[in-house]
């Protein structure tokens, strides 16, 4: 039985790579977000990314542990991706609100 993700052991690194990317930008985001609660004294989203950072992770393990083709390990790891994609996005959304507040 095939893997549900991908074949090669390189699909998997590019996935890893792609991932930590991901999470990478999720720092930045949540370091923005500190900056603009510790100058602004404004409520600044940094859980969402917080939460986006935990389900990136859990897809990596979940992507790993569902080599051997289980079906319920990658539909795990694509959930785990999705939400990671959507907490991600909403709190991007929030932040860049609280950014146009703060210029206006």
């Amino acid at each position: 039985m095939t893997s549900v993700f991908g074949s090669t052991p390189f699909e998997y690194i590019l996935y890893t790579g792609y991932v930590l990317c991901f999470i990478g930008l999720n720092i930045i985001a949540v370091l923005i977000s500190l900056f603009y609660r510790k100058n602004f004294q404004r409520s600044s989203p940094r859980w969402g990314f917080l939460v986006s950072m935990i389900l990136s992770v859990l897809f990596l393990a979940t992507l790993l542990a569902a080599r051997n083709g289980s079906l319920l390990l990658a539909t795990a790891a694509k959930t785990a991706l999705a939400g990671a994609a959507l907490t991600s996005m909403y709190s991007c959304l929030s932040l860049y609100a609280l950014m146009r507040k703060v210029r206006k």
